[in-house]
């Protein structure tokens, strides 16, 4: 032992030594003959002898040259039962640069760039140069391409590769190295399409869509949609929803009118994953005036529509989605055939009628109807749901339990958010 004999950043006119032990393992008496290194700068210093049994031997092999350039070479010794080579080999300091061979950049994006670093490092005594050449037509760019490493130190390489196009591509970079010759390098890279989708849950569920009609509703009333945000791509992706120019969307005083709002309105969708976004459609009736003059309309001539574009913003590709909402909000435009009802006399804990009709004018719409009840007067059906375009009779019923006379206002809900004051009288 040593197995070996290794002469490490050896230097001219200098003379190195590598001892070497031979032990005596067997139970006999060992004779020992020995092949020297056929080569002049190395020399095997030793007396032939006999190794009795459990005993050792040392011997020596030197080293020298004047000339600068490695050496290989071998010795042998030789016994009864065989002989047994041992190789030698001398290095003057030379670089030793190393990295590993192969570098996966991983998953990008299309039209996207991805980097990673490559690591080399000089486990040699001398400063060495390196150069790497690669296709640069393929998209892949390396810094830097050459330079030079001390020893024990080390550099990285970046590595950079943009996308245009879905797959799983490779990429070989030749690196020549100095003293070293040439290596491979191995580049991969698997590119995919980063998409996020607006997919229906309420209206064409399961369907991607890019527009959102909230139908048409009461102005006071909210209807809401809603639609999952699904990102198709292995990456965390943020978003964010902008809404129309608000300019746009203010009324004669320059208060907001877009009735249509996203909740929530921005967040993070991490790889195949997906959110649920909720669209809130909740039209206002703003009366306009001019100056102090109001002017009367009907109910058919008071609505609004709102068609508006919502944009949603992945900002980590710059893809956009686009999404049409639009809506309409009306009045409630129901028609009654008496709004005043005059019972004249009538005996205490008795009781006198008079029967009106209620229509609802809309083709689009039912509206729920609900008339209240005040001391002696009331009102059957007291509540119903009418349906477009259809009408109801309705009895109100003046019952005096005490004497006197008595004026009052029955009221009359429509769907919850306009009322209809209904005049009663009676002695």
């Amino acid at each position: 032992e040593p197995a070996r004999g290794d002469f490490n950043d050896v230097e001219l006119s200098l003379t190195y030594v590598v001892p070497f032990t031979i032990h005596n393992t067997s139970n006999k008496m060992k004779r020992i003959r020995f092949i020297p290194p056929r080569t002049g700068p190395f020399q095997l210093n030793h007396v032939p002898q006999n190794i009795a049994p459990g005993l050792s031997q040392i011997v020596e092999v030197e080293f020298s040259t004047n000339m600068e350039k490695d050496y290989q070479d071998e010795w042998s010794l030789i016994t009864d039962d065989g002989q047994i080579t041992i190789p030698l080999q001398a290095w003057f300091p030379c670089p030793n640069i190393q990295f590993d061979g192969y570098l996966s950049l991983g998953t990008t994006l299309v039209q996207h760039n991805v980097s990673k670093m490559l690591p080399m490092k000089n486990f040699g005594n001398r400063a060495g140069k390196f150069k790497l050449t690669y296709d640069q037509s393929l998209g892949l760019s390396v810094t830097p391409k050459q330079g030079l490493i001390n020893p024990n130190e080390k550099t990285e390489i970046r590595v950079d590769y943009f996308g245009t196009e879905q797959g799983t591509f490779e990429f070989m970079v030749n690196v020549e190295i100095e003293g070293q010759g040439s290596r491979r390098l191995d580049v991969t890279c698997k590119v995919v399409e980063s998409r996020v989708d607006v997919i229906g849950m309420d209206v064409s569920p399961g369907v991607s869509i890019s527009a959102i009609d909230f139908g048409t509703c009461y102005f006071g009333q909210t209807r809401t949609q809603r639609v999952k945000l699904t990102n198709q791509s292995p990456f965390l992706v943020s978003w964010h929803m902008n809404s129309p120019d608000m300019s746009d969307a203010l009324d004669d005083e320059g208060e907001e009118t877009l009735p249509i709002a996203c909740v929530p309105g921005e967040g993070r969708l991490g790889a195949y994953g997906s959110s649920v976004l909720e669209f809130q459609f909740s039209p206002v009736f703003r009366e306009k005036r001019k100056g102090f003059a109001r002017t009367a309309k009907k109910a058919a001539e008071l609505s609004g529509v709102w068609k508006n574009t919502y944009v949603v913003d992945i900002l980590e590709t710059e893809q956009k989605l686009e999404l049409m909402l639009s809506g309409k909000a009306v009045q409630p435009d129901v028609a009654f055939s008496e709004t005043v009802f005059k019972f004249g006399e009538c005996d205490v804990n008795d009781h006198r009628d008079i029967i009106f009709q209620v229509t609802n004018n809309s083709t689009e719409l039912p509206v729920e109807y609900n008339i209240n009840r005040v001391a002696h007067f009331h009102a059957v059906p007291s509540k119903g749901l009418l349906a477009p375009d259809k009408d109801v009779n309705i009895r109100v019923t003046f019952q005096p339990n005490q004497l006197g006379k008595f004026l009052n206002n029955l009221t009359c809900t429509l769907s919850g958010i306009k009322q209809m004051p209904l005049a009663v009288q009676g002695f």
